[in-house]
């Protein structure tokens, strides 16, 4: 039987022949979640859209039924300007001291203040993508410097487009529920109409040469921005785009497992890209979207096919391991960080919540949520993998920092810590608030806390207050009498615009309201605007000992506009419009709505 999508075409992924069938129990419980979401007023930031004349569209509702013929084509692109006011060399330092004395960021002590700053970094990040970059992935803004810091104009319009993701815009869709969340009606407006008239299955235009994707970052950046701003303006052409990148994502899963592709062609006419396994966040965090996907249209097929992969790791567990060998796991709980597509089975690979990892043990938790807590057997992985956490890897030097240490192959902590692991301050105060044993899990509130100071730490003793992407932590030998009592260092020390930081800081202020947390992101806020500004935007650097404009990177990732700057933007709200009980973030910060079952 061949996969249906929401209007009755074929997603051209068979699913009657899977070689390992979901569970009976488990099946029942996915064909229940896909139950009506409990119809509410709209919250008060979906009333701001209502002004664009945007048709409404509501779930389970086909959005080809609301759209109809009223697909726009993509409009022209924004005219780029090809007078830049700065000339042909530029101090980049000199313009990053001007930029600040007018700023006057010290003087910002409000909580509104702070909040029309973060709005004024997005607008001029995004100004800066929209007249350089638009409906290309990324903007690269500016950066090419000579040895004393100044900047060649080396493009002749000081900045340009680049496209990683395959050129369907990846930075446009990662912004739209940013957009909507600041209310910033035109841009979102104007984004709107680009997004109407994209096609997932055919190369984007201008014409670029096919290859395919990244399944997890298309989807999780995509899909999931599409998602998200249906969400909060419930504009059915958003619904209509993600139905038709479902589609194609879907034929990716092609493990008789659940595993997918690593990188997939979405417009069907190159074979799916099996020379690179995927890792564990990449199987391990499709789940919220595609769930997601099959509670708006209806459609059970998206969740079942990207939860094959949970079930797996499920069946592993109350097995102990393989039919024909022991489960793969130095630290029962937690899974080796690498997998085989030829075999279908995990591969050797130390455990960690870090890159490669870490969204797989946050989608336990959320898609957990996602689905109005009706999938207990996730919550009992994620436990599992939290309490593994606590005995094996969150660890203290003898400075007192805790951290979250990745692991060898052996299980043994290499004391080393990623800065994606400083998502983890969220993930677990998330547990904590909205979990069913929250009263319970007192430790891992207080672990939250620690893991985040320690992550805000190594931010305050750079020179730039910008945190590295790799630390290293002193530890003892051979017992009390044999500690390296060395401060942490920075082992890779750029600095690419990441989130993971901000995100905790937003958790623990909305648990705590601690203003301190408050305080600790307006200082990494600050530090951004200090050594990240660019004329065209905003750039990552290279080494965050580095105060001179010559550490630049030279990249904008979307995420800096899906991810940090919402953190950001939502830590200074008086009032959360989002409530962890109604909405749950997927890992690039988009929201979805909760599974409400009409009683």
């Amino acid at each position: 039987m061949v996969a249906r999508d929401a209007t009755g075409h074929g997603v051209g992924v068979d699913v009657c022949c899977d070689a390992t069938p979901v569970p009976k129990q488990r099946q029942r419980e996915w064909n229940d979640l896909v139950m009506p979401i409990k119809a509410g007023p709209p919250h008060l930031i979906v009333v701001l859209f209502l002004n664009l004349g945007v048709t409404l569209g509501f779930a389970g509702t086909s959005a080809a039924t609301w759209f109809g013929s009223q697909r726009a084509a993509a409009p022209t692109p924004p005219p780029k300007n090809p007078e830049r006011p700065w000339g042909t060399w530029v101090d980049i330092v000199a313009l990053r001291r001007e930029r600040l004395a007018l700023l006057d960021l010290e003087a910002k002590t409000s909580a509104a203040a702070r909040r029309a700053a973060v709005r004024g970094m997005f607008l001029h990040a995004w100004k800066g993508y929209r007249e350089q970059a638009w409906g290309e992935d990324e903007l690269v803004p500016h950066t090419q410097f000579s040895q004393n810091g100044r900047a060649e104009k080396t493009r002749p319009r000081g900045g340009a487009g680049a496209n990683p993701w395959g050129g369907w815009g990846i930075t446009l869709v990662d912004a739209l529920d940013t957009m909507a969340l600041m209310g910033l009606n035109e841009e979102l407006k104007e984004a709107t109409e680009f997004v109407a008239g994209m096609d997932y299955t055919k190369p984007p235009q201008p014409p670029s040469k096919a290859k395919p994707v990244s399944m997890f970052e298309t989807t999780i950046r995509h899909l999931g921005g599409l998602l998200g701003a249906y969400t909060l303006t419930r504009n059915a052409v958003f619904l209509d785009k993600a139905t038709q990148l479902g589609n194609a994502l879907a034929a990716g899963f092609t493990g008789p497992r659940g595993f997918n592709a690593y990188k997939i062609d979405l417009t069907g006419k190159l074979p799916n890209d099996h020379s690179s396994s995927p890792c564990l966040a990449d199987a391990g965090s499709l789940q919220m979207e595609f769930t997601y996907l099959s509670m708006l249209t209806g459609n059970r097929t998206y969740a079942r096919l990207a939860n094959r992969f949970y079930e797996h790791v499920y069946d592993l567990k109350m097995m102990g391991g393989d039919a024909q060998k022991p489960m793969v796991t130095p630290i029962k709980g937690l899974y080796p960080k690498y997998l085989d597509h030829a075999t279908n089975d995990f591969k050797d690979g130390g455990p960690s919540i870090g890159g490669q990892a870490d969204s797989f043990y946050e989608y336990l938790l959320k898609v957990y949520l996602l689905t109005g807590a009706t999938q207990g057997w996730l919550y009992e992985l994620y436990t599992d993998a939290v309490d593994a956490l606590h005995e094996h890897l969150i660890l203290t030097d003898p400075l007192g920092s805790t951290y979250i240490s990745a692991s060898r192959e052996t299980g043994h902590p290499n004391h080393r810590m990623d800065h994606l692991s400083c998502f983890a301050g969220a993930m677990l105060a998330l547990g904590v608030e909205q979990g069913p044993h929250g009263a319970a899990r007192a430790k891992d509130l207080a672990a939250a806390k620690a893991v985040t100071e320690t992550c805000y730490r190594l931010y305050e003793a750079s020179p730039t207050k910008l945190g590295p992407e790799i630390a290293h932590f002193s530890h003892c030998h051979n017992g009390a009498a044999d500690c390296d009592r060395t401060p942490p260092t920075a082992e890779d020390g750029k600095y690419q615009l990441r989130p993971e930081t901000l995100e905790s800081l937003y958790y623990l202020w909305l648990q705590t309201k601690d203003p301190k947390y408050r305080e600790w992101a307006w200082a990494i806020f600050t530090a951004i605007e200090t050594h990240c500004w660019m004329p065209t935007g905003y750039t990552g650097v290279t080494d965050v000992q580095n105060t001179g404009a010559g550490s630049a990177s030279g990249r904008m990732e979307s995420f800096f506009l899906a991810e940090t700057l919402k953190y950001a933007y939502l830590i200074f709200l008086d009032e959360n419009p989002l409530p962890h009980d109604e909405y749950v973030f997927n890992t690039e910060a988009h929201p979805f709505r909760r599974m409400q079952p009409v009683p």
